[in-house]
C-alpha cells in the first residue's frame, strides 16, 4: 500500500503539470509511448506477442495518433485498410496448416482498435482550445470513482457486483465510486470553468463514472481470462499501464462523443436538454 500510495504521489502531479502546461505536441508523445506499452500488455494477454509483427501494429497505432493530431483523421479509415491488408499479405507467406492467421489478425486487430481509438479521442480532445480542462476533467472523475469505490467498498462493500469476475467488487463499492466520481467531477468542472449546467453537468459525471467501470470491469474480465493479477509491472504498486488506464479506455470516447454533440448543439445542428 506504501508503495503504491508513493507511486501515485509521484506520477499524479506529473501527469497533471503536463496536461494543464503541456502542448498538444506534448501529449501526442506521451500518447504515442502509452500506446506502445499497451499494445505490448495486451498481447501478452491475449497470447499472440511477437517482437517482429508487433512492431507493425504499433507503428499503426502511431500513424493513427499522428493523424488525429495533424487534422486528418479522416485518413484514418484509409490507413486501416493499408495495415490490413499488409498484415493479410504477411500471413499468406507464414501460413501452415492447422495454424488460424486470421484468428491471430483478428486478435491483433481487435487490441488495436480497444487501446488506440479511445487515445485518438484523448489526442483530439487534447487538441482543442479548452483539451486540457476537459482531461483534467475527466481525470478528476476516473481518479475519485476509483478512489470512492475501493474506500466504500472496502468498509462497506457486502453484495457482490460480479462475483465471477471480480469477487472484490461490490454493488455499494459501485455506488460508492459514482457518488465520489460525480463530486469530483462537478468540483472539476466549476475549478476549470467548463459550460455545464447543473443537470447537465451530473448526468455526464455520473455516465463517465459508469464509463470508468465497465472499463475496469473489462480489463478484469481480459486479466481472468489470461489467468494474471496485473498486466504488467510497469508501475511499482500499482501493476501495468493497462491496470492504470483500464478506465480510460472506456471513458475517453464517452467523453468525445459528448464534445463532438455540445459542438453540433452549438452550431444549430443537434438540440439536446431543450
Amino acid at each position: 500500500m506504501l508503495l503504491r500510495t508513493l507511486s501515485a504521489l509521484v506520477l499524479a502531479p506529473l501527469i497533471l503539470g503536463l496536461l494543464w502546461w503541456g502542448t498538444p505536441g506534448q501529449f501526442l508523445l506521451l500518447a504515442g509511448f502509452v500506446v506502445t506499452g499497451l499494445q505490448y500488455e495486451w498481447r501478452r494477454l491475449t497470447g499472440v506477442f511477437s517482437w517482429g509483427r508487433d512492431l507493425g501494429w504499433v507503428l499503426a497505432s502511431w500513424l493513427f495518433l499522428g493523424s488525429q493530431y495533424l487534422g486528418l483523421a479522416s485518413w484514418i479509415p484509409l490507413e486501416l485498410m493499408v495495415v490490413l491488408g499488409v498484415a493479410y499479405t504477411a500471413a499468406l507467406f507464414r501460413f501452415r496448416p492447422g495454424v488460424s492467421c486470421s484468428a491471430e489478425i483478428a486478435l491483433r486487430l481487435s487490441g488495436l482498435v480497444y487501446v488506440t481509438v479511445p487515445l485518438l479521442a484523448a489526442v483530439a480532445i487534447r487538441g482543442r482550445p479548452d483539451g486540457a480542462a476537459w482531461l483534467l476533467f475527466l481525470l478528476f472523475i476516473l481518479w475519485g470513482t476509483d478512489t470512492g469505490a475501493y474506500l466504500v467498498g472496502s468498509r462497506f462493500g457486502r453484495n457482490k457486483l460480479v462475483p465471477n469476475l471480480s469477487p472484490g467488487k461490490t454493488r455499494e463499492g459501485l455506488a460508492g465510486g459514482l457518488g465520489i466520481g460525480l463530486l469530483a467531477g462537478m468540483g472539476g468542472a466549476t475549478a476549470f470553468s467548463l459550460p455545464l449546467g447543473l443537470v447537465e453537468g451530473t448526468l455526464l459525471c455520473l455516465l463517465l463514472a459508469v464509463a470508468s467501470q465497465v472499463g475496469d470491469l473489462i480489463e478484469s474480465l481480459l486479466k481472468r481470462e489470461s489467468g494474471v493479477k496485473d498486466s504488467g509491472n510497469w508501475i511499482p504498486g500499482h501493476g501495468g499501464l493497462l491496470d492504470r488506464l483500464d478506465s480510460l479506455l472506456v471513458a475517453a470516447p464517452v467523453l468525445y462523443a459528448y464534445l463532438l454533440v455540445a459542438d453540433l448543439r452549438e452550431k444549430g445542428w443537434v438540440i439536446l436538454g431543450h
